[in-house]
């Protein structure tokens, strides 16, 4: 999940920046990245596999993904599961 997310910023955002952060406690692993690109409309159905590949991984481990960007703004992407 991790991979797809930092893969997506590589391909697609053209940004300049970008901040990871990650943390495994209390049986939950979680990470948030976020960059300075050029951003999506992350309710556009259209914005790929990526994000839906991404989303269903989550569900699978009874964990969560949180999208925010907006054009010209950026976007952060943070992921919660539990893990074993």
């Amino acid at each position: 999940a991790f991979r797809e997310v930092l893969s997506n910023v590589v391909q697609h955002s053209d940004a300049r920046n970008v901040k990871v952060w990650m943390s495994a406690e209390h049986g939950r692993i979680r990470f948030r990245v976020a960059d300075d690109g050029r951003g999506f409309n992350p309710k556009d159905s259209s914005s790929g596999w990526g994000l839906r590949n991404l989303r269903k991984r989550a569900e699978d481990m009874r964990g969560a993904v949180r999208v925010e960007s907006a054009f010209g703004q950026g976007s952060t992407v943070e992921f919660e599961a539990p893990f074993r």
